[in-house]
């Protein structure tokens, strides 16, 4: 796990080698065991590594080909490297090193872009030919490594950080408005926008190659609705889906240094961590964010978990949340809405006291409908076959059935995961049908995908990011590598068959049936939670109302490049008249400025 970073140019009015030193100090966090730098001429790379496989010097980056011919930086973790790396020797490689990066550097020599479909981990890299001059970027199947770049007519520039890339650019850089639209509704930035037109990201399964001329060639190897019509027959039983949910974990169990797991409440960290505590050759330690005295305290349940797998608990207790807050400015390096950053960052920093590598249960919820707005739109969807006309006569017979009155299918199931007001985003004058089309991505319902399944690939394609954004940049704010099993691809072969009627029952109300009968397989007799789904988080509405108050007016009355878009004023007297809409929306606010005083001050 590393942070990595290169720019190429096309003339001298850059100090290209300079920039890269700057930016492995940007990311030094996301690699504080070894720094590296490669140059030559119009080219410049750096590295930062955490050091997780092979513990010595052979992982050392940027990491170059023996013949001197190819250069890599690399990102992440390979979960499948041993069997690869024993195809490569069976073809005539040869390697010095037992590191999982050298096998990623043959494997793109021998493959190039097809290597990436033989890939399963979580990976993002930069791969230079030094003879026809080319770069390659490329990025894991579901987006949990990040890479972002920018191409001018001076330079191609990427790296593991928004900040990183917008160093070249100076000032020159503009606002997205319809990226902007989508983080409001949203609460993050969606591959490929970023806050700027100039810098994207690249999407998840995607590659990006500059050729010899200075072109960008673009490429995918993995698509997640192709994907879906490839495995779409895997449905497993019970038993048969715990066996290869077994299998994900112990692939993510590769490391030289020790593993730990995330611990909530809920059911997915739960079943990571027993399988884990049955599969890891050593004690296994959970960690777990308390919230005394708050119902949205899970950590009594947790701990009961944690009994009843005989390992080590550690609990953590929510400290000064102001101060969580500036970790945040510094930890997410773009504007982040999603408040349970905090929480994350909170127990992110107790892990990483002991611990190099931790597994979540994120992902469970994408794949098996475990989200609690899945419910109404589950209900709805059947309904978006007929016109409007039609459905506001069933909206009068039915008056309790939510969702059935937006223009359309699309649009429903983009309002349906958004959290802000309407008028927030008309005043950027963007269309809603063209938020909501490119929200979906190119997936709608038809003979071949129904409207479950669009609903869930979505959640795949879309909210997933979100997590996965959150989970990497507060991990490796604190040097610490989080894994996703949910997420392996080998597992997902057979997760992503599920439909909505296999995973629900009594109308969409009780869903993720599959991982309940795998908890209840593990914990005999433990009830299921009940509630809302809560996670890892706490009560920051209560924090904006009192500690968190002076500093949410300050940064809301300050003015930044977002000004000229959004009334902050407006929505500071909201907050002071005690009406602001959500406290998902005023985080999400308050992060754009956060960011802003940090990223932008000076431009």
């Amino acid at each position: 796990m590393c942070g990595i970073f290169g720019i190429v140019g096309r003339n001298g009015s850059l100090n290209y080698e300079n920039i890269a030193r700057v930016s492995a100090g940007l990311m030094r966090h996301r690699g504080p065991d070894d720094e590296g730098f490669w140059s030559d001429g119009k080219i410049a790379l750096s590295f930062r590594r955490l050091a997780i496989i092979d513990l010595t010097s052979g992982g050392h980056q940027p990491m170059t080909s023996k013949c001197g011919r190819f250069v890599l930086v690399y990102n992440g973790e390979l979960y499948n490297y041993v069997a690869l790396k024993a195809e490569l020797t069976r073809a005539g490689c040869t390697f010095l090193t037992n590191s999982d990066t050298e096998v990623v550097l043959q494997a793109l020599i021998k493959w190039r872009h097809e290597a990436l479909r033989r890939f399963n981990g979580m990976f993002a890299f930069g791969f230079w030919d030094s003879h026809t001059k080319t770069l390659l970027l490329g990025r894991d199947h579901v987006g949990m490594k990040p890479l972002y770049y920018a191409k001018t007519q001076d330079f191609l520039a990427f790296g593991s950080q928004l900040d990183q890339v917008m160093l070249p650019f100076g000032n020159k850089l503009t606002l997205d408005k319809v990226g902007l639209a989508l983080f409001l509704e949203t609460g993050h930035y969606s591959a490929p926008r970023t806050v700027f037109h100039e810098i994207k990201q690249l999407e998840p399964g995607s590659w990006v190659e500059l050729d010899s001329s200075g072109d960008l060639v673009h490429g995918q190897h993995f698509n997640i609705r192709e994907f879906y019509h490839s495995n779409c027959s895997n449905v497993l039983s019970s038993e048969q889906l715990y066996v290869e949910l077994s299998e994900a974990v112990q692939r993510h169990l590769v490391s030289d240094v020790p593993v730990a797991t995330f611990l909530s409440g809920g059911l997915d960290s739960a079943v990571v961590t027993a399988i884990t505590s049955r599969l890891y050759d050593k004690p296994v330690s959970a960690f777990t964010l308390a919230n005394p005295g708050s119902i949205l305290d899970e950590s009594e349940r947790a701990k009961n978990f944690a009994q009843f797998l005989k390992i080590k608990h550690c609990i953590i207790e929510p400290k000064n949340v102001e101060d969580t807050v500036f970790d945040f400015q510094k930890a997410y390096q773009e504007p982040f809405g999603d408040y349970s950053a905090l929480p994350s960052l909170m127990v992110c920093k107790g892990a990483s006291s002991e611990f190099k590598v931790i597994l979540s249960g994120d992902g469970s919820d994408e794949f098996f409908f475990g989200y609690n707005r899945m419910e109404s739109m589950l209900q709805a969807s059947p309904f978006y076959r007929y016109p409007l006309f039609f459905r506001r006569i069933m909206k009068k017979i039915r008056p309790s059935m939510p969702g059935l009155l937006f223009p359309s299918f699309s649009q429903m199931v983009f309002r349906k995961q958004s959290w802000a007001p309407m008028q927030a985003i008309k005043v950027l004058g963007v269309d809603e049908e063209q938020l909501a089309t490119e929200f979906l991505a190119g997936l709608k319902p038809d003979k071949n995908l129904k409207p479950d399944l669009v609903i869930k690939l979505n959640a795949i394609q879309r909210y997933f990011q979100l997590q996965l954004q959150k989970l990497d940049r507060a991990s490796m704010y604190y040097s610490l590598e989080a894994r996703v099993p949910f997420a392996d691809k080998q597992f997902l072969r057979y997760s992503v068959a599920y439909t909505a009627e296999d995973c629900c029952n009594d109308y969409f109300r009780r869903r993720k049936i599959p991982i309940q009968q795998i908890f209840h397989k593990i914990f005999t007799g433990v009830p299921e939670a009940t509630g809302p789904k809560k996670g890892f988080t706490i009560d920051l509405q209560s924090s904006f109302s009192r500690d968190l108050r002076p500093l949410l007016l300050d940064y809301l009355g300050t003015e930044s490049l977002f000004s000229s878009w959004i009334d902050f004023a407006y929505w500071r007297k909201q907050i002071e008249s005690n009406a602001m809409p959500n406290t998902f929306f005023t985080w999400s606010l308050l992060s754009l400025q956060l960011w802003a005083d940090r990223y932008m001050r000076n431009s």
